[in-house]
């Protein structure tokens, strides 16, 4: 079944090791930040990296669309989706004097009058989208995750810290 699954965690960790760009970022997160065999094969087996997506307690949406109206009758949609390849997010943004696109690192202006294109560079070092996930990841304080008991982020380092102090003293 492993062999046959799309989202085989084993497989794309483990291919991780072996190529750069965004897989071996995530293999880095799930790791613990040691690229070895080793601790990826620990990280599966002991953490929630390795339980198959189909029979997992993770309740994060995989595909939605959502409707928005703003205050003076403007208009947008989102989409997301998980079902993509495993690279950096893709953004389109279109209004009625222009469109933005972002790969993750560069964001692309056309302006529709002036017909021109301003390409902005949103990183020093090529790993701004790697950084941007890394900080999500860490203060997404809203957001409940079955990795930690379905607390928020801000609820369950408060009862951490809360923990860590309560035993130093």
């Amino acid at each position: 079944m492993e062999s046959e699954c799309a989202y085989s965690a084993k497989r794309v960790y483990l291919s991780g090791l072996r190529n750069g760009g965004t897989k071996q970022y995530f293999t880095k997160v799930m790791s613990g930040g040691e690229l070895t065999e080793e601790a990826v094969a620990t990280a599966l087996a002991e953490g929630p990296y390795g339980r198959c997506v189909y029979r997992s307690d993770n309740d994060v949406v995989d595909h939605q669309v959502v409707s928005l109206e703003f205050e003076g009758g403007a208009t947008a949609s989102f989409t997301l989706s998980a079902f993509t390849p495993l690279e950096n997010r893709h953004t389109k943004i279109f209004g009625t004097r222009g469109q933005l696109t972002g790969d993750g690192r560069y964001i692309e202006v056309y302006d529709f009058l002036t017909e021109r294109t301003t390409v902005i560079d949103t990183s020093r070092d090529g790993s701004s989208a790697a950084e941007g996930h890394a900080w999500l990841t860490r203060y997404n304080t809203r957001r409940r995750h079955s990795a930690n008991g379905h607390l928020s982020r801000n609820e369950y380092e408060h009862r951490h810290h809360t923990a860590k102090l309560t035993l130093a003293a």
